[in-house]
């Protein structure tokens, strides 16, 4: 009986070690996921930047013309 009661808490120690770890590399997935959300907005920022400025230089070179 000792027996039997020592593998079940093993048992349930193994899958809670188990959800755990799952758990954190979920955990860690999603940090990486949102760093790239992070840079993808950066860069869509920077692209607004230069096109605004590609903008206004068409827009003064336009009146030298």
């Amino acid at each position: 009986m000792a027996k039997s009661m020592h593998t079940l808490l093993q048992a349930f120690t193994e899958g809670f070690e188990a959800m755990g770890k799952a758990k954190h590399e979920e955990e860690e997935e999603e940090e990486e996921e949102s760093s790239d959300v992070e840079l993808s907005q950066r860069r869509i920022e920077k692209f607004d930047k230069i096109h605004s400025g590609i903008s206004n230089l068409e827009a003064l070179t336009s009146q030298l013309k």
